[in-house]
């Protein structure tokens, strides 16, 4: 990207025109109007059991250089048992701004059973930020889901989430452990319409503090492959870092699952008028 009249900053033909959401939206110093540079570089291998990817990207701007790595992969180890992999690093080396690099890994696993038996997620979560000589932030985060069906109208979950964290801030340390356990009872009413109850707890040592979410929910299957669940938390809390308390926030919330398989495109197409039959 280039000024074509040579300039610093380009020339704006509007400058009365409204605001966009992107406008304010700079929130990294490499971000915005500046001259720059910019190249990456991939690869990819997809195997029966196996894919691999890797991306490589450098930008370089008059407001510094930016590198950025992402390597990621996936293996099915046998019919019931996968795992996956990604690793992201960043590093950011400024003109008019301290020096930043990020460093995000990221380890999965599922076992899904054909038949009868629990279904096992796990995800590790590794995280590392720092602006050098300003902020040091490091995380280890575990998710941990089990769900079971019982019998054709009934299934329970069980999730733990377990956050270590450190944070270093203008010569202030804090660090501690935070705990989240919660479950979900879920029962099909009908082959369209389910009822279900969630709760859930939140403790942290490093603050002391302790918080509950529960609260009913209400689905709806209109079609195969696609149901929506409204649901309502009595009490609530936040933590972006745990994904089972993506719904523990207090008040409504909506859920929306869609399977996308040949069957659901066709019938997609068939609905919107789209194709023949």
């Amino acid at each position: 990207r280039a000024n074509l009249d040579s300039s610093d900053t380009p020339l704006d033909v509007a400058e009365d025109d409204v605001a966009g959401i992107f406008d304010t939206a700079d929130t990294n110093p490499l971000v915005g109007d500046d001259e720059y540079t910019s190249a990456y570089i991939g690869a990819g291998y997809r195997g029966d059991q196996t894919a691999v990817s890797a991306r490589v990207e450098n930008r370089d701007s008059s407001l510094g250089d930016r590198f950025v790595a992402n390597l990621g992969g996936a293996r099915e180890v046998t019919k019931k048992f996968s795992f996956s992999t990604a690793v992201r690093y960043q590093k950011e080396t400024l003109t008019d701004a301290a020096n930043a690099t990020s460093l995000d890994l990221r380890l999965g696993a599922a076992w899904r059973p054909r038949g009868n038996g629990p279904v096992v997620l796990n995800r590790f979560d590794i995280g590392h930020d720092e602006t050098k000589g300003e902020f040091l932030h490091t995380k280890a985060v575990n998710n941990l889901t089990i769900n079971t069906q019982w019998n054709e109208r009934l299934q329970t979950a069980f999730f733990h989430g377990l956050k270590y964290s450190e944070t270093e801030f203008e010569g202030d340390e804090v660090s501690g452990l935070t705990n989240l356990i919660g479950g979900e009872v879920r029962y099909d009413v009908t082959t369209h319409i389910d009822l279900g109850l969630r709760a859930s707890w939140w403790g942290s040592d490093a603050t002391n503090t302790a918080d509950w979410s529960f609260g009913p929910t209400v689905g709806f299957s209109p079609e195969k492959n696609i149901w929506v669940s409204l649901g309502w938390n009595f009490e609530g809390f936040e933590d972006d870092d745990f994904e089972a308390a993506s719904f523990s926030r207090q008040g409504p919330y909506i859920k929306l699952r869609t399977k996308f398989d040949q069957d659901t495109l066709k019938g997609l197409i068939k609905n919107l008028g789209l194709g023949a039959e």
